[in-house]
């Protein structure tokens, strides 16, 4: 019982800024891909058995005085497929991985965005967001096991208008100063 309690800690002390980070993607995926995306389960660590649902992702980072954050969305190829035709209006089958690399890369770009506003900030002090980094296949596995904890909260829409089940993974990585 008390392994259970220490293991669940992290993900409490991190559930703010996952939560800032859902919020954000809730709001564009709705603006940008016209769905409603609701939480799936509770946040979590990521481990390897994870990874049927890391296909293809996109990841920024957002960086100031009290933030040095990575942010990434993943899914299975055929949910990006799915996203992507969406904003595009679209057909799944139509879709390269040169759309995938683009849309995928604008969501998260406008997820942080997001998430920045939500952020306490000064004028000496401003929060940076990077340039988006699509990933895909091994590229995937190097990102959610190098380094830092990685937290992750699944989102779903179920059941869903255009005839699939969309499944979204939000991801956040805190890097901590040496």
């Amino acid at each position: 019982m008390a392994t259970s309690a220490i293991a669940r800690e992290p993900i409490l002390q991190s559930s703010k800024q996952l939560r800032l980070i859902v919020e954000a993607t809730i709001e564009v995926c709705a603006a940008m891909q016209r769905i409603t995306l609701n939480v799936s389960g509770d946040p979590f660590l990521f481990s390897m058995s994870h990874l049927d649902c890391f296909e293809v992702g996109s990841c920024i980072t957002v960086r100031g005085p009290d933030v040095n954050w990575n942010i990434a969305i993943f899914s299975s190829e055929a949910c990006c497929k799915q996203l992507v035709a969406l904003m595009l209006g679209a057909l799944p089958s139509d879709i390269g991985l040169e759309e995938m690399v683009d849309a995928f890369g604008e969501t998260v770009n406008i997820i942080a965005g997001r998430t920045k506003r939500r952020l306490p900030t000064n004028n000496f002090d401003p929060i940076h967001i990077g340039i988006p980094q699509f990933l895909d296949g091994s590229d995937c596995i190097k990102y959610l096991s190098s380094g830092a904890d990685v937290y992750c909260q699944q989102l779903s829409e179920q059941p869903s208008d255009h005839g699939s089940t969309i499944e979204l993974a939000v991801v956040w990585k805190e890097y901590k100063p040496l």
